[in-house]
Order: C-alpha cells, then structure tokens, then sequence
C-alpha cells in the first residue's frame, strides 16, 4: 500500500487566509547552546493543512476531542473539479453524479486543481462547495471533505456568494486579489459619517442602535427554535424547556431595547430619522432581494 503525504510544511512563509496571523517558528534551543535541538511555535489552529471542527463556526459546536479517532479513518475517493475554473460553485448535481461510488467510502477529496496557486492571491479563487451540495455530501454518508484549496466554502464575499448581494460585487481584482467593488463601497460608506461632520461619539451610537436590532433579530429566531427546528432542538445538548427559553429571550429583548432606548435618547431627532430610513430601506430591499429567488438560505445544524 503506498501512501500520500498530503500535509504542507508550515513555517514563518505558511500561506494563511488573510484574515489569519502568518505562523512564527523559531529556534528556541540549539546544539551548540543547550545541546539539544528546540523550536518556538506560533499559529493559529487553523493553519495549514488542518481539520476544521463545528466548533470552528459554532461556539456550541463539538471540538476534535470530541470525536473518536475512528471518524478520521476509512476509505475515501478523489472528486475532480480541476476543470470547473475559478470560483466555480460546486452544486449538488456535481455531487449526485457520483452518488453511487460515493455511498462506498467515508470521505471525500475534492480537486479543484487550486493546489499549484499556493502562495499566490489566486489560491483563494478556489472552487467551492454550495450549501446544497455539502448537504448532499451528508446524505451520501461522508464524514469528511477534504480539498486543495483554502477552505470548501467561499473564501470571499459571502454575501455576493449567498446572494445577497449581486455576484458580480464580490469579483476579485486580477491584479490585486481582492474583491475591489466591496471594497470600494466599504469606504463610501465609511465616509458618510466623515462628510455628515459627526463625531466617534456619534458613529458608536449609531452602530450600537444598528447592532442592538440585529441581535434583537437573532433573539427572536432563538425564540422560535423549538418551532421551527422541533427534531434539531430536542436533540440539541443545550436543549431547555420552552418555557425557561422564551423567558431568556423576552428578558434580552427587553433588555436591548431598553439599551437602544438610552442610545437614541442621546441623538438628535435627524440621526434617528436617519437611522430609521437606513433600516426600512435595507428591510426592503432585503424583501425583495429574497423574494427575486436569488438568495439561498441555508438551514445548518449539527447532528450526531
């Protein structure tokens, strides 16, 4: 039997995803000193070649330990996608076409031919699995996904890749390897409070109120757990009865709204209009972005 090393070296040049910290290593004792041979390291744990755990994404999520070591052994196949091109969106048909070989083997390596762009701004131009297409990976009985690229999903604006917002937006630049359209409108939204003459004060204010609403949002959703995900929620570890979950969620609403109310009481009456058109219009075009058919909500958990 031959094996594969498919690991990459990490060192101070490790690629990371940019938004990570590049790894340290150093020598920390030598032969010729303490006559022993030591390094210093330094990184994340998601560097290099590494297993993301559900803990990775979800603070309630499972971490390695929690896993037998079993679950990282068994037999797997190679998925070539090397032909699909950059960000190409592998879909569940791309998975279903090999159903059959698939139900045979716990994992699967997918092969996007992104391998040879290591060390480039390109390497994050990977093809990526859709939502649909992970979950048909589920329903096949795979454990695990590998790739050769950065990561499985998107690594680049998320929302240009849920639908969101259009495509197109999320575009990375040839030269630079950055989404420049996003960008761009990131600082014109930045300067708007620059140009309206408001202070951090102000600003802070402002993001709050916008904060509180949205995790206001979330509140409500937890609310409706039971409702909407009932199989999810009574075998969730963190399950409680529905009564004790509605009293923490009325009890953090109150007590973000009362929050926000301190927080607008402090603006003038022309912010807080502001404010108020910026949420009925983003509610808007939110409504009809989704209603366009063009948004892919997902629905995640984490089952045994």
């Amino acid at each position: 039997m031959k094996f594969i090393d498919l690991t990459r070296e990490i060192n101070n040049n490790t690629q990371v995803c940019p938004c990570d910290k590049v790894p340290v290593v150093e020598d920390y004792d030598t032969m010729e000193e303490e006559g022993v041979n030591v390094k210093f390291m330094k990184m994340g744990t998601y560097t290099s070649t590494h297993i993301d755990a559900p803990y990775h994404i979800s603070k309630e999520g499972r971490n390695l330990n929690d896993f037998p070591v079993e679950r990282f052994i068994g037999k797997g196949i190679v998925l070539d996608f090397s032909d699909r091109g950059e960000i190409y969106e592998i879909t569940r048909e791309d998975i279903m076409a090999h159903a059959e070989e698939l139900r045979q083997v716990d994992f699967a390596i997918l092969n996007t031919g992104w391998a040879s762009y290591y060390g480039t701004w390109d390497f994050f131009r990977h093809p990526y699995l859709s939502g649909d297409a992970a979950l048909a990976l589920v329903e096949l009985g795979i454990k695990i996904v590998g790739t050769d690229g950065s990561s499985a999903d998107a690594a680049y604006g998320f929302a240009c890749v849920d639908g969101w917002f259009p495509k197109k937006l999320g575009k990375i630049n040839d030269k630079y390897g950055t989404p420049h359209y996003l960008l761009i409108l990131f600082y014109i939204v930045g300067l708007i409070p620059v140009v309206a003459g408001l202070d951090i004060d102000r600003i802070a204010n402002m993001s709050m109120i916008l904060m509180n609403i949205t995790t206001f949002l979330v509140v409500v959703a937890t609310a409706r757990l039971p409702k909407l995900l009932p199989d999810a929620w009574a075998k969730s570890t963190f399950k409680i009865s529905n009564v004790a979950l509605k009293v923490i969620c009325y009890l953090c609403g109150a007590l973000l709204a009362f929050q926000n109310y301190l927080l607008i009481e402090d603006n003038t009456p022309e912010i807080i209009i502001g404010n108020i058109i910026l949420l009925v219009l983003t509610f808007i075009f939110m409504v009809l972005r989704y209603k366009s058919g063009k948004v892919k909500v997902e629905v995640s958990w984490e089952e045994e």
